[in-house]
């Protein structure tokens, strides 16, 4: 069966945004910083609700809830990447809360406001990628179904939509569609092979090393510059979600820790079984210029899964929902057709 992809030439008329307005495309980059200060981040910290649950282990939780203007009978989970804090979408919640939704976003463990579990709290570490899984699991079960909605969606990045596909290949009727910007169901181990790269993390671990900072990787650096960025070419959103990091220290994350590294790197052969189960409707946005995560794992994944349709971003970094205009429109655009016409 051939990989399925869509390149759609969705145009849309863009109408002035207010903060419940119509919101049909990305802010600008041009005033990007000046727009978000003064309309995102306040509209966000004004809607979006603090909330918090237990993981199968007792750690906590935490979560966003957005309520729409009007009462809604769909529900929109916004799921993030490794190291990303929930509030890092508080755009992309502004730009789609027009669409009627109530939205939800939840922070995974071990990092943004959800409970630390390394004794560094900067370290990115999970015993098991099971263990998110798990937490959506409850997540779903505890907080989006505690209403009742017609219809669930998801929108869920990188790691996040890693977990989103194990999650769906168990639930396959849970979400009426999900979108997933480049999933990570393999990571890029360069310079060192991907056997070898799992031979240095699973011989630290047995060196009780499991909570370390993986080779070459350490802590949250307030000094790096845009132009060392591998996952967005949008200077303006780069600088964003840099400065969340930098003004919230209690949000920073370093890098992956060995047990980590070693949890992703067996997401391929979860990810493979996922593909003989998974039936959700299913938009995938893939970085043509992607350095984070393997693209040949979502084509596999999409040619073996019929309701799958991908879409490539040629000249985009990893964090599609996070690039510059000329890419980000498309992928807003594609998102909006995408869930309405699954509404």
């Amino acid at each position: 069966m051939p990989c399925h992809q869509m390149k759609l030439p969705f145009s849309f008329v863009f109408v002035a945004m207010s903060l419940w307005g119509s919101i049909a495309q990305a802010i600008p980059e041009a005033g990007f910083a000046e727009v978000h200060t003064a309309t995102v981040q306040p509209w966000f910290d004004a809607h979006a609700q603090s909330g918090e649950i237990r993981g199968a282990d007792g750690l906590r939780l935490r979560y966003r809830m957005i309520r729409a203007r009007r009462t809604s009978d769909a529900a929109l989970v916004i799921l993030p990447g490794r190291s990303e804090p929930a509030v890092k979408y508080a755009e992309l919640a502004y730009d789609l809360s027009d669409l009627g939704f109530d939205i939800y976003l939840l922070d995974h463990r071990g990092q943004g406001a959800s409970e630390r579990i390394a004794k560094d709290p900067e370290v990115g570490h999970v015993a098991a990628f099971e263990d998110y899984v798990s937490d959506f699991e409850r997540f779903v079960t505890q907080v989006v179904n505690a209403t009742s909605y017609r219809k669930k969606f998801l929108i869920a990045h990188s790691m996040g939509a890693a977990v989103s596909t194990l999650y769906l290949a168990q639930h396959p009727t849970e979400f009426r569609a999900a979108i997933f910007s480049p999933p990570m169901y393999d990571v890029i181990t360069e310079p060192y092979p991907r056997w070898v790269a799992r031979s240095i993390v699973q011989g630290a671990i047995v060196l009780g090393q499991s909570e370390h900072y993986a080779k070459g990787k350490g802590p949250f650096d307030p000094n790096e510059k845009f132009n060392d960025s591998t996952v967005s070419r949008s200077r303006a959103r780069w600088n964003q979600a840099h400065a969340l990091s930098v003004d919230h220290p209690d949000l920073r994350l370093g890098g992956p820790s060995n047990a980590w590294v070693n949890a992703a790197l067996s997401v391929r052969r979860l990810e493979r079984k996922a593909s003989e189960t998974f039936r959700t409707p299913l938009l995938m946005f893939q970085a043509g210029d992607e350095s984070i995560v393997v693209n040949a794992e979502q084509d596999y994944f999409c040619t073996r899964v019929s309701s799958c349709r991908l879409s490539r971003l040629e000249d985009s970094l990893h964090e599609v929902f996070m690039e510059r205009d000329s890419i980000r429109n498309r992928v807003l655009a594609e998102t909006r057709a995408f869930l309405k016409a699954h509404r």
